[in-house]
């Protein structure tokens, strides 16, 4: 084994300049690919985050049928809202839990109305985990001791002529009957998310002012969930399942299903990219060693001459392509791995590519995408390069365990 590994060292560096220039080129395709795979996936932990923090939730409990209907009687009572509470709290993992009212309405002032989305949130628990807050353009964002205060979106606040001080009156259906009900909101923040649709939709109220509007009698349209980790969504939701069958529990993937949808495709581009640039490079690397081993066939009839099987010279050229995988790997993690530490830590600024907002399925982009790279990207990405350089090298390796042509060495 010994004169093998010497003898592939040797030839490796016999073409210096090949053997670094093929290195080099498999170690870039190695980094770029993880530059891209890290930025891919922080942009979609950043959306994700983005859906969540702005009226959503890792995790959703509400009454069965609600995702489809969103009647407005499709009420979990206070008894079991209080129960999902205590013990979503009691889960480790939970940032968050926000207990929430939504209806459709429609709000007038004395210039004009709106169809508008009443939501009805707490707004102690919504502060600290919501994106709401620091979106408040006028004003304030809702308080704890508020009652018919109100915070609408800019949109919304336009069309109605509304400013801070500004009434309005809210109208909607009621819970327990059919009777459209009504109320007088004070406007006291106006909110700019940078996404139209909601601009001229939302309007936030106090929770319990809504439950008192909409006739909740304590109850809540939907408990969301906020988690430390994405990732534990499925986990944390099929718990809930389990303890809550009378719910129907939603993880952000099947609650927003446009959102998941866009994520898969931006995942395909990037696998189908990174295909096609590692089929050129690995074309690369078997042009390297298939030269390699042409230009050696004197060399390898003589060792052949001398008692090495074509199993042993075969082994050789797979421990050549082993070295070099090793060398390369080793660039490329580096590369790879120093431009990601850069990206998440100082991120990727979108003003580089443009002066304007970028939406994608509904969720405004944030104007510095982060990198993100998992324990199971950088090993997977790695075994790739490996498997892939080993994979084309059997070429040239078959080609060096051909039979002997003693007219080779006369």
């Amino acid at each position: 084994m010994r004169i093998l590994i010497t003898l592939a060292w040797r030839t490796l560096w016999r073409r210096t300049g090949r053997t670094l220039l093929t290195a080099s080129g498999v170690a870039l395709g190695l980094g770029f690919l993880l530059v891209m795979l890290g930025l891919g996936d922080g942009s979609h932990l950043q959306m994700i985050d983005a859906t969540v923090r702005m009226g959503s939730g890792h995790v959703l409990l509400q009454a069965p049928g609600y995702q489809r209907r969103r009647g407005v009687e499709m009420v979990v009572a206070e008894s079991t809202a209080k129960r999902v509470m205590t013990w979503a709290q009691s889960r480790s993992g939970t940032a968050a839990v926000l207990p929430r009212a939504l209806v459709s309405a429609l709000l007038s002032s004395a210039d004009g109305a709106s169809g508008v989305s009443l939501f009805g949130v707490d707004p102690a628990a919504e502060a600290p985990m919501s994106r709401f807050p620091a979106r408040v353009r006028d004003g304030r964002f809702l308080q704890p001791a508020d009652r018919n205060a109100a915070v609408v979106g800019s949109g919304v606040a336009r069309l109605l002529k509304a400013r801070v001080g500004s009434r309005v009156v809210a109208m909607a259906q009621g819970a327990r009957g059919s009777e459209v009900r009504s109320a007088l909101f004070q406007v006291v923040g106006i909110l700019h998310t940078g996404l139209d649709e909601v601009d001229q939709s939302l309007v936030l109220l106090p929770l319990r002012a809504a439950q008192e509007f909409l006739e909740l009698q304590g109850g809540v349209h939907q408990v969301a969930l906020v988690l430390d980790d994405q990732a534990r969504s499925i986990a944390r939701a099929r718990e809930a399942r389990l303890a809550f069958p009378e719910l129907e529990t939603l993880t952000w993937a099947q609650a927003d299903p446009q959102l998941e949808s866009a994520i898969r495709m931006d995942d395909g581009g990037h696998y189908l990219f990174n295909g096609i640039f590692f089929v050129i490079i690995g074309f690369m690397v078997l042009s390297t060693l298939l030269m390699s081993v042409l230009e050696r066939r004197r060399e390898l009839t003589l060792l052949g001459a001398l008692g090495f099987s074509p199993s042993r010279r075969l082994a050789m050229v797979l421990v050549e392509a082993l070295m070099l995988a090793v060398l390369a790997i080793t660039a490329g993690l580096a590369l790879g791995l120093g431009v990601h530490a850069y990206f998440r830590s100082h991120g990727l600024p979108l003003a580089w590519f443009t002066d304007r907002g970028m939406e994608t399925a509904g969720v405004l982009l944030d104007p510095i995408m982060y990198s993100y790279l998992s324990a199971g990207r950088i090993v997977g990405s790695a075994a790739l390069v490996l498997a892939l350089t080993l994979l084309l090298s059997l070429v040239a390796a078959r080609h060096a365990a051909r039979p002997i042509d003693v007219n080779l060495l006369k």
